[in-house]
């Protein structure tokens, strides 16, 4: 686990702040808490059973409200910021290995099913991100979609 943190610390340059004795962990001065990530699925699988049809917008809202917020945390401000430090983002935060091309994202080994729920919480999520996914292909732990980039 410490040395998952201190790859965690290198990949954030050092502007990671832990403490273990009190439980504390920030970047750039915003705290970060870690949660399992069936947490997640299970929530949006009940916001899904609670408000049927109108679920999908509220998912595509929180994905983009979450994207919005990784964005001006990491200080990205461009798709190519992303693209450089999303996939090793990923890897290091437990989401799975994410593979970005000019027009294609892909994300293996998701740390929940890929179901239309997630996928519109990704939606929002990826528009956040500067891309706007056209087409997407779901497969069991995986997603796959065609992007366009907005900015």
């Amino acid at each position: 686990m410490i040395e998952l943190l201190s790859a965690l610390k290198k990949l954030l340059r050092g502007e990671i702040k832990i403490d273990l004795d009190s439980g504390v962990m920030a970047y750039k001065g915003r705290r970060v808490v870690a949660i399992p990530a069936d947490v997640i699925y299970k929530v949006l699988k009940e916001l899904d059973a609670v408000l049927a049809e109108g679920s999908l917008v509220v998912l595509e809202k929180l994905g983009y409200a979450m994207g919005a917020a990784t964005t001006e945390t990491m200080g990205w401000s461009n798709f190519d910021d992303v693209a450089k430090e999303l996939p090793q983002l990923a890897k290091v935060g437990g989401f799975g290995r994410v593979k970005l091309a000019e027009d294609i994202i892909e994300m293996e080994e998701l740390p929940v099913p890929a179901d239309p729920a997630v996928a519109r919480y990704l939606s929002g999520f990826l528009r956040a991100l500067c891309m706007e996914p056209v087409e997407m292909e779901l497969e069991g732990d995986r997603i796959r979609a065609k992007i366009v980039k907005q900015c």
